[in-house]
Parts: structure tokens; C-alpha cells; sequence
């Protein structure tokens, strides 16, 4: 059996102690021991450690300190080679998160990568190459990324999870005359939860 769990879930089967005298703790409990004898696979999403993991007063400066760069070589005497992409703020992880990532990958658990956007996904690092679960093969992986593309697209569609911020961020970004920026660097535009931008006076 393969089990995808949230954030909030994953906290409970990768340390069941934690709720002991709870109504969840015997289901905790049972799905720990199913994963340690490896009658379960457990899975969670990359935005555990890329979001979740980064403490709120972080995620805005994080994200926000995304730059587009580019970096030009010398390949031959009369080539050259530029490569374009983001560049994203390296930022440690609370405690709290790390101790329970580390405790998931000791339980067999593995990382799902997300949908891969061209500058607009952050990447978890410094957990080993056993972080992620390995990609499928051939037309196995056209189809897992396919339909998690879609997954994207209908979120996106709704207006929820990043769409919301992207859009706020782009508010921000025309409000101080900046409409052509990328759109982190809007986030970077944020003052106070006093915005008028948030239905309140400033």
C-alpha cells in the first residue's frame, strides 16, 4: 500500500508518542508499525521542506529574494554558452522540521517532486540522494508528470495555492509602478498586514 501524507499527518505516523492519550494515537500508532515492517510505503509532497518547513517571518523574505541570472562561458574560440535560471536565497529549516524529515526518510518515506516550473520552484537539498523518490521510466514519467501538470493547472484554475500568491505578488509590484517584474520580487514589496492591499487601512 502506497500512502501519500500532508503535513500534519506526517508529524503524527513518523512520531506517534507525540499524541499519546489523543483519539489519533492508535491510528498513528498502527500506520507507524506498517511502515517500519514496510506494509506501507509512505510518501510526502516536497513543499513540506521547500514551504512548510520555512517559518512564516522566512517564506515572504525566501521567496521574495528569487533573481532571474544568467552566466556566460567561453565553449570555443568563437562560442559561447548562456544559461538563464533562478537563483533562490538558501534558507535553513526549523528544527522541528528537520528532526521530523529525517525521522520520515529513516521509515523508508520518500519526497514526491512537485510540478517543475521553468523559475518558479523552489528544489529541497542537504538530505542525500534519498530524498526524493526516484523518477519512472519512459512512458511512465510522460504520464506521472502529465497528469500532475494538470493537477497544477486546475489549482491554478480556481485561483488557490500559488495562483493566490502571484497574484497578490503582482499587486504589489504595480502598486509601486514595478509591473514588469518577476513576480517573487513582488512579494519583496510587501509592508505590513496593515496593506491596503489586504482590505485594511494602512
Amino acid at each position: 500500500m502506497r500512502i501519500t501524507f500532508d503535513t500534519n499527518t506526517l508529524s503524527g505516523v513518523v512520531d506517534p508518542s507525540r499524541w499519546a492519550g489523543k483519539p489519533e494515537h492508535a491510528a498513528y500508532l498502527a500506520i507507524h508499525k506498517a511502515l517500519q515492517c514496510g506494509r506501507v510505503r509512505g510518501f510526502f509532497s516536497e513543499s513540506v521542506v521547500t514551504l512548510d518547513a520555512i517559518s512564516g517571518d522566512q517564506k515572504v523574505e525566501t521567496i521574495g529574494a528569487a533573481r532571474m541570472v544568467s552566466h556566460t562561458t567561453a565553449t570555443a574560440s568563437n562560442q559561447i554558452s548562456i544559461s538563464i535560471g533562478p537563483k533562490w536565497k538558501r534558507t535553513v529549516i526549523t528544527n522541528q522540521f528537520r528532526d521530523r524529515i529525517q525521522a520520515a526518510l529513516k521509515l523508508g518515506m520518500r519526497a514526491l517532486v512537485g510540478p517543475r516550473r521553468f523559475g518558479d520552484s523552489l528544489v529541497a537539498s542537504g538530505f542525500g540522494d534519498d530524498f526524493y523518490e526516484p523518477y519512472p521510466a519512459g512512458h511512465e514519467f510522460d504520464a506521472a508528470a502529465s497528469r500532475a501538470n494538470e493537477v497544477d493547472a486546475a489549482i491554478v484554475a480556481r485561483g488557490l495555492g500559488r495562483a493566490h500568491v502571484i497574484r497578490l505578488a503582482r499587486i504589489f509590484s504595480a502598486r509601486d509602478g514595478a509591473e514588469n517584474e518577476w513576480w517573487p520580487q513582488g512579494l519583496e514589496r510587501t509592508r505590513t498586514e496593515m496593506d491596503p492591499v489586504f482590505g485594511t487601512n494602512s
